[in-house]
C-alpha cells in the first residue's frame, strides 16, 4: 500500500471508464458539477493531492485508537536499495541485509522459512534469528518475514518474497481437460464444466517459487505468495475445486477464473513480471485428438523436454484412461 502502488492501481481504474464519462455525464444531463471536465479534475485531484499523502493518513488514524503499532519495522536492503515491493525478483544467489529506519530502535527478529518471527502471546518464535543492522544475511528460501521488538512492544510484519527467473523447460503445462462430463449424484446434477482443470508440473531438479506465477490466457489464476512447487511436484487448478476433489480424490491448489473453450483456444502460464514460461494452444479437432473432447479423457503432455515447436501438437496426446492423471506423471 504505497503511495506509488495506489497511484498506479487508481491510473488503471482512470483508464478503465474514462471513456464512458463522456456518455454517463450527458445520461444525467451533462452540468458543470456531472461534466467530463469536472470528473477529470476530481480524478486529478486524488492522483496529485489525496493519493500521495493518504497512506500516511490513515496509518496515523489507527495507530492514534491503537490498531496499528508506532514502532517502524524493519527496513530490507537488497544490493544496495532499499526494498519496497512484497515481491522482489532476483537472479542466482545474493544477500541482503536489514536496518532499522530513521531514529528507529529496538532488536529486529527475522525468518527464512515462512514463519512469523512473532508468536502469539508476544513472544519471539524458536525459528526466529536475530537481526544486526546491515550484517550481510544469505537469501535461503522465498520468503524472509522481519518485525522490530522494543520493550514490549513489535512493529508491524516486512514480509518480502524472493523469486527467480523461471527456465521454460522446468514449468510446463502438462495437462488440460478442457471438455469432460457431467455428474448426477443425489439427484443433483453438476456440470460437466466443474470437472475442468489445468495441470502444471515441475520438469526441473529445484523446488520453484510460484509467488506471482499466473495462468494468463484461456483461464484466469495466480499462485499465492510463498507457493512452491518441489521437482517432479504436479499441481492442479481447478473450475470448481469442491467438485474436482469429488472426482479426482484431492484437492486442486486453487479456483481459475473464467472456463475452457470446447473447440479449442490457448493456455498460458506467465512469471511475476509478465514474461511467458510456457503457453499451448489447443483444438478439439484434427491435428489434435479428438479423444479428449467429450469423453473424460484428456489432453496430456507426453514429452518431458521443450521441442522445436514448444506447447504444439506433436507434444501433446490423449490420456489412455478416463479422467487422466491429475496431480500424477502421465501415463501412456
Amino acid at each position: 500500500m504505497t503511495p506509488g502502488n495506489s497511484i498506479k492501481q487508481m491510473k488503471r481504474r482512470v483508464a478503465e471508464v474514462e471513456r464512458s464519462i463522456p456518455v454517463e455525464a450527458a445520461r444525467w444531463g451533462n452540468s458543470t458539477n456531472e461534466s467530463p471536465t469536472q470528473w477529470r479534475r476530481n480524478a486529478d485531484n486524488l492522483l496529485k493531492n489525496c493519493l500521495p499523502a493518504r497512506r500516511d493518513i490513515v496509518v496515523r488514524q489507527l495507530q492514534r485508537r491503537g490498531l496499528y503499532p508506532e514502532l517502524a519495522s524493519p527496513v530490507v536492503v537488497f544490493d544496495g536499495n532499499q526494498i519496497s515491493r512484497k515481491v522482489w525478483q532476483m537472479v542466482g544467489e545474493g544477500t541482503f541485509s536489514l536496518k532499522h529506519e530513521a531514529g528507529g530502535e529496538g532488536q529486529i527478529h527475522y525468518t527464512l522459512d515462512g514463519s512469523d518471527p512473532r508468536i502469539i502471546g508476544g513472544v519471539v518464535s524458536a525459528f526466529a534469528q536475530n537481526g544486526v543492522a546491515g550484517n550481510p544475511i544469505k537469501i535461503e528460501g522465498v520468503v524472509l518475514k522481519a518485525r522490530t521488538k522494543s520493550g514490549d512492544h513489535w512493529s508491524a510484519l516486512r514480509e518480502v518474497f524472493f523469486v527467480r527467473p523461471i527456465a521454460k523447460s522446468a514449468l510446463q503445462i502438462s495437462e488440460i481437460q478442457y471438455h469432460t462430463y457431467g455428474d448426477q449424484t443425489g439427484g443433483r446434477k453438476t456440470p460437466a464444466e466443474r470437472f475442468e482443470f489445468v495441470e502444471i508440473r515441475n520438469q526441473s531438479d529445484r523446488t520453484i517459487a510460484l509467488t506471482g506465477v499466473a495462468l494468463t490466457e484461456g483461464v484466469c489464476f495466480q499462485f499465492p505468495n510463498g507457493a512452491v512447487i518441489k521437482p517432479g511436484e504436479h499441481v492442479a487448478v481447478a473450475a470448481d475445486p469442491k467438485a474436482f476433489n469429488r472426482r479426482y480424490g484431492f484437492r486442486p491448489v486453487g479456483k481459475y477464473l473464467r472456463s475452457l473453450s470446447n473447440s479449442g483456444e490457448t493456455v498460458t502460464l506467465s512469471d511475476v513480471i509478465g514474461n511467458k514460461i510456457d503457453s499451448v494452444t489447443y483444438l478439439d479437432k484434427d491435428p489434435w485428438p479428438s479423444e479428449a473432447d467429450g469423453s473424460g479423457r484428456t489432453l496430456s503432455r507426453a514429452n518431458s523436454k521443450l521441442s522445436a515447436e514448444a506447447g504444439g501438437v506433436s507434444e501433446w496426446s490423449v490420456s489412455p484412461q478416463k479422467d487422466g492423471t491429475p496431480g500424477r506423471k502421465n501415463t501412456f
